[in-house]
């Protein structure tokens, strides 16, 4: 998930079965790896609200419709999250799950490339027509319908076919990819009717169209920059959460964010910039906290891109990267310094024993923050008198603006003069999707969309992302980390992942395709009438109900 344009993810081709069980081993190990970390969250005692009441909710950008499909952002998912079901739901720390809020009641995989959903029966979306294993089907399907251009269409890829029968759904992928289940329990997933969309597919997702409901709230309004309304789905069967209505207004200032959270106008948000996060911890009638989202900052090189095919100048500007002090400013010091790379030792720790995780950590290249070394290593290359060149930052994230400023001012002291070209997060992060020539330093602020130690190195790293459409912006191509990609995906243990990522890890740092800054935080804040965010709040909140998270 881009934290400050989109939300996407892809899965890689594997070439080892494996099976449900181990599946579902990945993310109870990484459960186990990570719940200390989560348990630490602020929260506070209940409040009850009173019957027929609202929750009102601020989000930092409306979403350009509600159809995840087109529309693949945080914030999309922030408004859909409690009105859609999901085919499968991310457990806290992103373990595919089955419960009430998804449209499958049991699931397993038949061998390495073929999973069998079954549907639950006697749900119904809110208009009271059923759901069927025909709108499972078709909602998947969406993202392979090439003429709808799914942003998620990347996390489909080696799907081979998609059939439901019955009251189950058979999935059949080209070649094994222990990601896939994964894949259906995030954005991906989301639950759409058949006949609804058919009816008008036109626009689906605007205000003129909005779509039919499944979750347990069901959307009512919704107007593009100004609001959004959920109210009861009177067909829904499971839990029923205490406000009659949700009811969301879109608020791009920050300041202006706290300043109505603290009259009262808003009762929270998930939009406290990570730069904030203290600010709205000591303001009068809030309450705020952090919980840990997996998340990363930093920047890709385009190692096919002038200056940049130079390995001394990316270890140079790599140098000059002022991890530590850009990790204060841009995460409140909530965040945790990326001094090692891709992944983040979150999805690390726990899986390896202390001893053996350490010990590879250590052979990993460091770049501290040295200006001096930075100058010599520029020295070195075939520019040793600096050059210009532009970063492309999306201009409504703070934490991306403060990163690319920071960088810039470093590298303006050994010679390389960077321009920021400003521009709104959708046409910039579509320059990284286009993927055209000379793509040069790219901004990069991604939350996981799986608990995998290798999901983010398959996205940067894989030689078959390189192209149109995926995420590899450094261009960056190794057979040696494709095959411990394919390895690592395919195989069953998790132990496997996480070497394979230890040695790709060690492998992209002697050359420097990418320079990971800090991991950052995830936060909320509440008006002191509601009781705040509850400790099993996690990485991929945005894909759950996540009202249920809000203490009341």
């Amino acid at each position: 998930m881009l934290s400050d344009s989109s939300h996407r993810s892809g899965g890689n081709p594997a070439s080892r079965p494996t099976s449900l069980r181990t599946i579902v081993a990945l993310g109870a190990v990484l459960a186990l790896a990570i719940v200390a970390a989560v348990g630490g969250t602020a929260t506070a005692a209940d409040a009850s609200p009173k019957a027929g009441s609202t929750l009102n909710w601020a989000l930092a950008t409306a979403p350009l419709t509600l159809f995840n499909v087109t529309s693949f952002s945080t914030d999309t998912g922030i408004v859909t999250g409690n009105a859609f079901m999901r085919i499968l739901e991310p457990g806290t720390f992103g373990q595919p799950t089955t419960g009430e809020n998804t449209a499958v009641e049991s699931w397993k995989a038949v061998n390495s490339t073929t999973y069998v959903y079954k549907i639950r029966t006697g749900i119904k979306f809110a208009n009271g027509t059923p759901i069927t294993a025909a709108d499972v089907a078709f909602s998947i399907n969406l993202h392979l319908n090439k003429k709808l251009a799914s942003l998620m269409a990347l996390f489909f890829e080696g799907v081979k076919s998609v059939k439901a029968s019955g009251n189950s759904v058979t999935v059949k992928l080209s070649q094994p990819n222990s990601n896939w289940p994964y894949i259906l329990a995030g954005s991906p997933g989301v639950l759409y009717s058949k006949a609804d969309y058919l009816k008008n597919p036109t626009n689906y997702g605007s205000s003129q169209n909005i779509p039919l409901s499944s979750g347990p709230y069901k959307i009512t309004e919704f107007q593009r920059d100004d609001r959004a309304v959920l109210v009861r789905n009177p067909f829904w069967k499971g839990k029923k959460y205490k406000w009659d209505s949700i009811r969301f207004s879109f608020i791009p200032d920050a300041q202006a964010r706290l300043l109505a959270l603290q009259s009262g106008q808003i009762d929270g948000t998930f939009a406290v910039p990570n730069t904030q996060i203290n600010t709205w911890q000591k303001s009068p009638n809030v309450k705020a906290g952090s919980y840990v989202s997996g998340g990363w900052r930093g920047f890709t090189i385009d190692v096919t891109d002038g200056p940049f095919k130079d390995v001394n100048v990316r270890r140079a500007i790599a140098y000059a990267t002022d991890r530590k002090g850009l990790t204060q400013a841009g995460t409140s010091g909530l965040g945790a310094v990326l001094d090692y790379g891709l992944p983040p030792l979150i999805f690390l720790k726990g899986v390896l024993p202390a001893a053996e995780l350490n010990a590879e950590l250590k052979k990993i290249t460091q770049y501290p923050y040295d200006l001096d070394k930075a100058r010599a290593e520029l020295k070195k290359s075939a520019f040793p008198d600096g050059f210009s060149t532009t970063i492309n930052v999306p201009a409504e994230s703070a934490a991306s603006v403060q990163l690319c400023q920071g960088l810039a001012q470093s590298l303006k002291q050994i010679g390389i003069n960077v321009k920021l070209n400003f521009m709104a997060g959708g046409p910039r992060f579509q320059v990284i999707v286009d993927h055209g020539p000379n793509l040069g330093i790219q901004v990069i602020g991604e939350a996981p969309d799986s608990p995998n130690p290798l999901w983010y190195p398959d996205l940067y790293f894989n030689s078959t992302h390189a192209v149109p459409g995926f995420f590899n912006s450094s261009n960056y191509k190794n057979a040696a980390v494709d095959k411990w990609l394919a390895e690592g995906i395919a195989t069953g243990d998790l132990k496997v992942a996480a070497r394979n990522a230890l040695k790709i890890m060690q492998t992209t740092s002697l050359t420097v395709p990418i320079i990971p800054v800090f991991s950052f935080p995830g936060a909320w804040a509440t008006t002191s009438g509601i009781g705040g965010a509850k400790s099993s709040i996690g990485p991929f909140v945005y894909n759950q109900v996540w009202i249920k998270q809000i203490k009341a």
